[in-house]
């Protein structure tokens, strides 16, 4: 290679590099724009929702739900840490963590791919609606004890103790078991 083909090729890599600097700078620009556009529409929704920021609190809840008269297991890998808002951590099943202001029983619900309301509640892929006159089967949710008829706007309180049971579970049943969610100490 000759003096000036190195030249021509030095100059030759020198503007290509230029190109692909001035390139890369443009779309990180773009790129920034995008995520700035996002996150502030972001924020909007969530301002919409009544959900605050994450942080905003740092509560906790027992849950117990019972699917078919049987305990769902929330100490399952697929349960855990499903959301950074709310969520069961630490292989635990029965503490319900929140870290924002506004969040409802149906929002971790949802945040576990399931739902509640006043009839039914989905949970693992499978609904389970009352059916009383059919199969004998009935959702109830109770709080500290007592009967709530709009579980999905249930906002959580800190030391909460939360049944949802579906199935044919006698009073006594649920007495007993709401009895056995009172004894359960909720970490702090």
């Amino acid at each position: 290679m000759t003096s000036k083909t190195r030249t021509y090729f030095a100059y030759a890599v020198i503007i290509i590099l230029c190109v692909l600097v001035i390139w890369q700078f443009s779309y990180n620009q773009q790129l920034a724009k995008m995520y700035s556009k996002a996150y502030y529409k972001s924020a909007d929704i969530q301002k919409l929702s009544g959900i605050g920021d994450l942080g905003s609190q740092h509560i906790h809840a027992h849950l117990t739900v019972m699917a078919d008269n049987k305990k769902v297991d929330f100490a399952k890998p697929n349960y855990q840490l499903q959301h950074s808002f709310i969520h069961f951590e630490d292989g635990e099943g029965h503490t319900v963590h929140v870290h924002a202001t506004g969040l409802t029983l149906g929002n971790l619900f949802k945040s576990l791919g399931g739902e509640v309301n006043l009839n039914c509640m989905k949970i693992e892929s499978k609904e389970y609606c009352s059916s009383v006159e059919a199969t004998g089967n009935k959702l109830k949710v109770y709080v500290n004890g007592e009967r709530i008829f709009n579980p999905a706007n249930y906002l959580f309180k800190n030391m909460d103790r939360i049944l949802v049971a579906y199935g044919t579970l006698s009073e006594d049943e649920i007495k007993k078991e709401l009895e056995n969610i009172g004894k359960i100490e909720i970490e702090e």
